[in-house]
């Protein structure tokens, strides 16, 4: 295996190389899966992102025998440090990778407290740029720190490199505990456990087992594609020739009892899109319906729901159409926001 510096990811294979085997690149980004603790540590704490690309894929045992191996470093930080920009970057290197036609597939090491948030932000952006079925992205990373008791890390790996290898498998999908997602609907689902991710009431797409991938369905190529078309024309927005300089700037505000409606309005003046997660199938309350229905006139709002399951229906409780809201199916608030925020990039 070789490393290559982030400035220059030009492939390479490792010392073991052959015509018919996978070429995976692996692309690192830090999080859980790459820290560590040390003895003074306070329990439950570690600093993510500290082991180096090599060191992390030296760890998995026969991961180098599965296919040929090509490290590309992009950044080595806690997920929950991710900025606008690191995804822009993420996604020049994955494009890159995408494009290039020695390589199998590409996995991505991400931490996991916003790895289903990369994951829908990749899968839009990737899909209008390389197209719907492209060679497999696959995120993986763990819920325990590389030298903690039962580390899944390196079991993780191993499935991830396994799917990204498989023949039917094209698009972005998460691997986490042998489960296989879609990043449409994978969400974290619990602070601390090793399957702490659940695939909602969509279910998995799939799972990795004693060494080989086992796919039970697509991922939503066809359906991802609907909601970016449906969110482009609401926004009038073109489809992008390139990665774009900048995001869209996209606050995500959740109702509760007391909210104050004046919050749309600052929020509003800065930004390119707003995503609300209403009460219930995405209710707003009178007063904060007035103050988005009146925002709505001015940039895209997605009215979506702060609940976990289910989808926000178009034109029921709530004339959308009327208020000119964005209606996004089941997509999570938090995916809404980072789809939109791709959807309202701009040079």
């Amino acid at each position: 295996m070789h490393e290559t510096p982030q400035t220059a990811p030009s492939p390479r294979l490792s010392p073991v190389t052959g015509e018919n085997r996978p070429r995976l690149a692996v692309l690192t980004t830090g999080g859980t899966i790459a820290g560590r603790t040390s003895e003074d540590s306070r329990p439950g704490s570690y600093e993510a992102g500290v082991l180096s690309a090599s060191d992390l894929l030296d760890s998995v045992p026969g991961l180098g025998n599965l296919a040929d191996l090509e490290l590309r470093p992009v950044f080595s930080l806690d997920s929950s440090s991710l900025t606008p920009e690191h995804w822009l970057e993420l996604l020049r290197e994955t494009l890159a990778a995408v494009r290039d036609p020695h390589l199998t597939g590409i996995v991505i090491t991400h931490g996991t407290d916003s790895l289903e948030e990369t994951a829908l932000f990749l899968a839009a952006a990737l899909s209008e740029l390389a197209g719907a079925r492209h060679s497999p992205v696959v995120l993986v990373g763990s819920m325990r720190p590389a030298n903690a008791i039962s580390a899944e890390g390196p079991a993780n790996l191993l499935a991830a490199a396994t799917l990204a290898t498989h023949p039917a498998a094209s698009g972005v999908m998460v691997v986490l505990n042998d489960s296989i997602f879609d990043p449409w609907s994978v969400t974290k689902a619990h602070t601390s456990r090793v399957d702490a991710f659940t695939g909602g009431e969509r279910g998995l797409l799939g799972h990795v087992a004693a060494g080989r991938a086992v796919l039970y369905r697509e991922g939503g190529h066809a359906e991802l594609a609907a909601v970016l078309a449906k969110a482009r024309a609401h926004a009038g927005r073109p489809l992008p020739q390139a990665v774009p300089a900048r995001l869209g700037r996209v606050p995500l505000l959740t109702l509760h009892v007391g909210f104050d409606p004046g919050l749309l309005g600052v929020l509003g003046a800065d930004a390119d899109g707003l995503v609300l997660a209403g009460f219930g199938g995405g209710n707003l309350g009178a007063e904060a319906l007035e103050a988005a229905s009146a925002l709505a006139a001015t940039i895209p709002v997605v009215r979506g729901t702060r609940v976990s399951a289910g989808e926000v229906v178009e034109n029921g409780l709530i004339d959308d159409d009327a208020a000119h809201f964005l209606i996004l199916g089941d997509l999570s608030a938090v995916k809404a926001r980072a789809l939109l925020s791709w959807v309202l990039a701009s040079d």
